[in-house]
């Protein structure tokens, strides 16, 4: 299994949850109405996109996703699977594809839970647990596939700094950084950079040639973890996202002090004060 860059063997046993890529035809689908919606794809030869057909089936982005989680009879009898998420998509000459992304985790895929730490003697027997796993589940994939497939997304052990990209396209993107419940990112949105730190309940936020920024402090629902919503953000069909190991410096994560931070419920005070 490889990232863009590929990862090393030495990085498997750091890792508990992946999330990987394989693009149609190195799959099959042997039974579309285990998804949601039914899963079919025509072995026909691909139509061109069709701009006053496809818009009210697939909208505005122009793709449709299809799901297959585990069910309330595999939770109730400790069945483990993974979870399935297929995007159909078009691609830059307007033709059809499909990608699968397969999440899993890998310590309760071979020991049946999450607690044990997998070695990275451990992948063989990982891949032949995972592909008969997908057979159960109506997907047909070669352990070959399997191995070379793209890892899109990474949870290593939670004291593991991490480097992860995001890129929707050359106008937004992003770099950040995960160390121990701190975050630090550098953010491209329509051209403009920003940047933002987030330490325990605090976030500190600031763009680029600006002497000013905003500070803001929460308090969390009650069984919220922002944390594991950090790690764990949905991945659209259309956002490039990688994750890795990387040596992280500690100081990107204090917040510059040649910027005045204001506080944003001071200053919402002072906005609700001056309506009244």
């Amino acid at each position: 299994m490889n990232t863009p860059k590929k990862a090393k063997d030495s990085d498997f046993y750091m890792i508990d949850t992946l999330a990987i890529r394989i693009r149609y035809p190195n799959f099959k689908v042997l039974d579309p109405q285990l998804f949601s919606p039914a899963l079919i794809i025509k072995e026909s030869p691909q139509t061109a996109y069709n701009f006053m057909v496809v818009p009210a089936l697939y909208g505005r982005n122009r793709f449709k996703k299809y799901t297959q989680n585990m069910t309330a009879n595999d939770k109730k009898n400790s069945v483990y699977k993974p979870k399935l998420t297929a995007y159909q998509r078009f691609d830059s000459s307007n033709k059809e594809i499909y990608d699968l992304h397969i999440e899993f985790s890998s310590p309760k895929s071979i020991f049946g839970n999450s607690v044990r730490e997998v070695g990275e003697e451990d992948l063989r027997a990982v891949v032949c647990i995972l592909k008969r796993q997908l057979g159960f589940m109506g997907i047909e994939v070669s352990t070959e596939t399997l191995i070379k497939a793209v890892v899109v997304k990474a949870h290593f052990s939670k004291n593991i700094p991490l480097k992860c990209t995001y890129k929707t396209d050359d106008q937004n993107f992003a770099t950040a950084y995960l160390q121990n419940k701190k975050y630090y990112a550098e953010i491209t949105s329509a051209g403009k950079l920003g940047y933002i730190i987030l330490i325990d309940n605090c976030l500190w936020s600031w763009s680029k040639d600006q002497a000013q920024g905003v500070k803001m402090c929460f308090q969390p629902k009650e069984g919220q973890d922002i944390w594991t919503d950090v790690q764990n953000q949905d991945k659209t069909a259309n956002v490039d996202y990688n994750c890795a190991p990387a040596i992280v410096n500690d100081s990107v994560f204090t917040p510059p002090s040649n910027i005045k931070f204001s506080d944003f419920s001071e200053l919402m005070k002072q906005a609700t004060q001056r309506g009244q």
